[in-house]
């Protein structure tokens, strides 16, 4: 995952993500500050950093569900009017879903089980949609796995 590289849409130029925090300061002074602090958050959900301070509560999030086994939280730059994260607190070596063996069956089942809770306590009666990437082909820019809704 991390030999991955990310394009800038700007530049046209491949920077490996190590290169990142550098490239956002940069482009900070060019385009927004905004921006750039996406560029960074994508930076340290790509090392898995933010995954483990957002559930050690070392990162502030909006929480909105969480029990033994996940958490789920507001994304910081929604792609959807109600836009939240359902992460597995313990991995348990599930990094993909493509990567699945039969003992991540509990807890995929209850990230989705979660999911549709959400959907219920943010009152999406009308439906609701729910998202895995998976793979670089996918759209998957963060490391851990997470259902999206």
């Amino acid at each position: 995952a991390l030999n991955t590289c990310v394009y800038a849409p700007v530049a046209e130029i491949s920077y490996h993500p190590k290169e990142l925090l550098q490239f956002s300061i940069r482009f900070a002074l060019h385009i927004s500050v905004w921006i750039a602090y996406r560029i960074a958050f994508i930076f340290l959900v790509l090392t898995g950093f933010v995954r483990t301070q957002i559930i050690s509560k070392e990162i502030p999030a909006n929480i909105v569900y969480e029990d033994d086994l996940c958490l789920a939280f507001r994304d910081i730059a929604p792609q959807a009017p109600t836009h939240v994260l359902v992460i597995p607190k313990i991995r348990a070596g599930l990094t993909q879903l493509s990567k699945a063996v039969p003992e991540h069956k509990d807890i995929l089942g209850h990230l989705l089980y979660t999911a549709q809770a959400v959907a219920k306590s943010e009152k999406l009666d009308k439906g609701f949609r729910i998202v895995v990437n998976d793979g670089e082909e996918g759209c998957k820019l963060s490391s851990p796995s997470h259902l999206g809704c």
